[in-house]
C-alpha cells in the first residue's frame, strides 16, 4: 500500500532538499472514527508531478499498519521531516554568561493523503 501526500504550493522551499537527506519521516493523522491520532515513522521520497509541477511525498505503509486505513478517510496528514540536530554549549558563545540551546533543522508539510 503506497500512501502519497500532495503539497500543491511547492516550487522548492527547501523541505524537499531536507527530505532528500533525511527520508525517514513522522506521519501523523487524526482518526475521526476513534478520536485519536495515528502516528507512524515511514521512509519516503519526494517526486515531482510533471503535469501540475507539485511535489508528491510518496512512501510505503505496511498493510499490517492501520495508518493506511486512517489515511483513506482523513482529510489531512501531517508529515514532519527531522534533519540534523545538536546541543550548543554555553561555552561556545563569545559573550558570557550564556545559556545552552539546541540547534535543529525541521520541516512540516500538511497535506491530503492519496492512495496509490
Amino acid at each position: 500500500m503506497d500512501v502519497a501526500a500532495r503539497e500543491e504550493s511547492v516550487t522548492d522551499s527547501g523541505w524537499s532538499r531536507l527530505l532528500g537527506r533525511y527520508p525517514f519521516v513522522s506521519l501523523t493523522t487524526f482518526d475521526s472514527d476513534s478520536g485519536c491520532y495515528v502516528h507512524s515513522r515511514v521512509p519516503v521520497v519526494a517526486l515531482r508531478d510533471h503535469t501540475s509541477d507539485a511535489v508528491v511525498i510518496s512512501g510505503h505503509v505496511a498493510r499490517s499498519n492501520e495508518h493506511w486505513r486512517t489515511c483513506q478517510r482523513a482529510p489531512l496528514t501531517l508529515c514532519v521531516i527531522d534533519g540534523a540536530d545538536a546541543y550548543v554549549s554555553p561555552s561556545s558563545y563569545e559573550k558570557q554568561p550564556a545559556v545552552p540551546t539546541w540547534n535543529y533543522c525541521t520541516a512540516t508539510v500538511m497535506s491530503t493523503p492519496l492512495e496509490n
